[in-house]
This record gives structure tokens, C-alpha cells and sequence, in this order.
């Protein structure tokens, strides 16, 4: 049934150019889809590819290409996640470097009062949800491996903020994004909310979730077991919301057939990789497996198709995000989040797609 993925995967690879020619979180959810299936597969493919674009990005005194951690650009982090399985596979020094560099920003990235990190430099006061997925996972991975556990609170404490301030407790559902100092055009004068539910910011934040609960050690049962509650809580939060025709979600979640909305792919992989990974960490009931199954097959059948007998997977958002950008006054409306483009193979799904393929493999094997 889900056949047809792991071809075109091999194709966007071999076509694939890096998303903006230096270090960014576009190229880091294709990093991270190239070693999830390396690892179940043990395709050498996958780390032919990944060794070569490690190759261009980090030099030897583990500098990575474009990248300046006084930016503190939070999504500059995500690609970091390649560099410790590169480090374990290749115990090239490089690796670690560029690690540590990056943990620099970690350490000296300005924060809400509340502790959360700012979602950029240029975002002050503001958290995104798109942020978590950015920087907590790769930074559990680091406390995990090479730091004693000294920042689980920290990470912990981000997560639970987010659920006390973002999440909806009617619907259960997280808002994109937070503004602390409640100036923001988008934001609402007194909760600092934006308006509404966008899939690929919950996806973020999902994924965040299941790959945090994997980095970091049991024995340290409260903070690991806390996530994996505040995990289930929002993944089984969001379930009511899929559509039943396709079994995939919304751009806009909760707004379902209204005139313009649709079924989004980045977003349902995301939904998709979180529901299949969290089955295989023990946080989800085995019963679910099949609406992560029916939404990787709903994508295929809604978005899917051929051109010059080569698969194609469109319904994808190219970008959303809060705030003036390239003179759009992006105001987190409904309008808005319909209103951005629409387009085939872009990264920010097909990196998602190649790690919930991968999760789907892990449980047929």
C-alpha cells in the first residue's frame, strides 16, 4: 500500500539541492529522514547521501556552512541532529565540534521570563511551536549523551510552559504561537495568543515530543514519563479533527470543510510519524497504528501524481509563520493560513514523510 514512498524518496534525493545554501532547518528534516531510514533499511544510499552533504556543511574545525549562533535563529538548531549519528558512525572530531558550537547557542539563547527560548533573535519575547522541534530534541540528545542530564529539567519545564500557556482546553488543540510581551499584530492583547490551530505548527511540536521522549534516559522517570503524558495527551488531542474521507488533517485543524481549507501532507506525515513512533515507545495504544497507516495512504491517493511517469506529491504548504515578512503581514488568520501557497515535493513534508515511512517500517519488521 505504501510501496510507491520509498522510490520516490531515492529520486528527491538524487535531485535533491540544499534548501538555502547554508546551514538551515529545511535540509536538516531531510538529514534526519536520510538516517531514519538508513537505520531501518541499512541502505548505504541513505548514508552516501547524508556523508556527502556533511561533507559540504562542516568543515574541519567544525564550523557549519553560513551558520553564526549570535543570530540565535532557533531553527539553525534542527540540523544538528545529523551530527551526532555522523559522529557515532565516523568518530570524525568535526562532528562533536560542530555539535558543541551549536550547544553554545543553546546555552546563551535569550528566553522568556518563563524560561522558554525565543523563537529568533529578530522574534524577540515571541515562542513558536515550530521552535520546540527545532532546538529541544537535539537538545535532550546532547544532555543524553554527553552532559549527565543537567538540562532534562530545563527541556521538561519548556514543554510543560507551552501546554499551561498554547494549549486550547476546549479543543485540546496548541496555538501556533505565543508573544510574551503582547505587542504583536497577531497576538491577543491580553492572553499574547495567535487566533488559530495551523496543522504544521501541532506537527512540529508532536514530533518534538515523541523525538525528546526517545533522547532522553528512563531513569530519570519524572521528566520521561512526564512527556510521555503530556505526548499522549496531544496526540490523542488532535485525532478527532482528521478527515474521515482521506484520513488526513487540516491546514487550518479545526475549521475542517470551510471554504478554502484543505487536507495538508506536512503536517498529516508529521501527525503520522508521531502517532507511529509513539506506538513503538510505548506512549500509544497499538490500535492507533492504522490512522497513521490510512493518512500515509491518504497522502498518496489525494496528493499523488504522475508526470512524466515520475511520482509527485503536491498539497504541501510552503511556509507560514507570524509577523512582516517579504511585505507579507503574516496575522495568523484563517485567511492568512489558506492564503499561502501551495506546492509538490518541498522539504518540509518529504523529510516528515521519509521518518514516518521509516516508523512504519520499524513496526513491520
Amino acid at each position: 500500500m505504501l510501496h510507491p514512498y520509498e522510490p520516490y524518496f531515492k529520486t528527491f534525493l538524487n535531485h535533491f539541492t540544499p534548501y538555502k545554501g547554508f546551514w538551515c532547518y529545511e535540509d536538516g528534516v531531510i538529514l534526519k529522514g536520510a538516517i531514519d531510514l538508513y537505520e531501518v533499511t541499512n541502505d548505504e544510499f541513505y548514508w552516501h547521501f547524508l556523508e556527502a552533504y556533511l561533507n559540504e556543511f562542516v568543515d574541519e574545525a567544525g564550523d557549519l556552512k553560513g551558520y553564526t549562533a549570535s543570530e540565535y535563529n532557533i531553527d539553525h538548531l534542527n540540523a544538528g541532529k545529523a551530527l551526532f549519528f555522523a559522529y557515532e558512525k565516523t568518530k570524525d572530531a568535526r562532528y562533536l565540534k560542530a555539535i558543541r558550537k551549536q550547544m553554545d547557542q543553546v546555552h546563551h539563547h535569550p528566553r522568556i521570563p518563563a524560561g522558554n527560548f525565543w523563537h529568533k533573535k529578530r522574534y524577540p519575547h515571541q515562542v513558536w511551536l515550530d521552535g520546540l522541534y527545532m532546538a529541544l530534541p537535539f537538545y535532550a540528545e546532547y544532555e543524553h549523551k554527553y552532559n549527565g542530564h543537567v538540562g532534562y529539567a530545563d527541556i521538561y519545564n519548556q514543554f510543560k510552559t507551552v501546554e499551561a500557556i498554547l494549549r486550547d482546553e476546549k479543543t485540546g488543540l496548541y496555538y501556533h504561537a505565543y508573544d510574551d510581551s503582547k505587542s504583536m499584530f497577531w497576538a491577543n492583547q491580553e492572553t499574547g495568543l495567535s487566533e488559530n490551530f495551523w496543522l504544521r505548527a501541532e506537527g512540529w511540536l508532536l514530533m518534538a515530543l515523541v523525538d525528546t521522549v526517545d533522547q532522553m534516559s528512563e531513569t530519570i522517570f519524572e521528566y520521561h514519563k512526564g512527556l510521555k503524558d503530556l505526548a499522549k495527551r496531544a496526540i490523542t488531542d488532535i485525532l478527532p479533527f482528521r478527515d474521515e474521507a482521506t484520513g488526513m488533517w487540516w491546514q487550518v485543524i479545526d475549521q475542517g470543510k470551510r471554504a478554502g481549507n484543505y487536507v495538508e501532507v506536512s503536517g498529516t506525515a508529521m501527525v503520522a510519524y508521531a502517532i507511529l513512533k509513539g506506538i513503538r515507545l510505548n506512549i500509544l495504544d497499538d490500535a492507533l497504528k492504522e490512522v497513521a497507516i490510512e493518512a500515509l495512504a491518504g497522502i498518496l491517493t489525494t496528493h499523488g501524481y504522475e508526470e512524466k511517469g515520475q511520482l509527485h506529491i503536491g498539497g504541501i504548504v510552503c511556509v507560514a509563520g507570524l509577523g512582516e515578512f517579504e511585505g507579507v503581514r503574516r496575522d495568523g488568520s484563517y485567511a492568512y493560513y489558506i492564503s499561502e501557497k501551495v506546492v509538490a515535493d518541498e522539504a518540509k513534508a518529504v523529510g516528515p514523510l521519509m521518518s514516518a515511512y521509516a516508523e512504519y517500517l520499524k513496526g513491520i519488521n
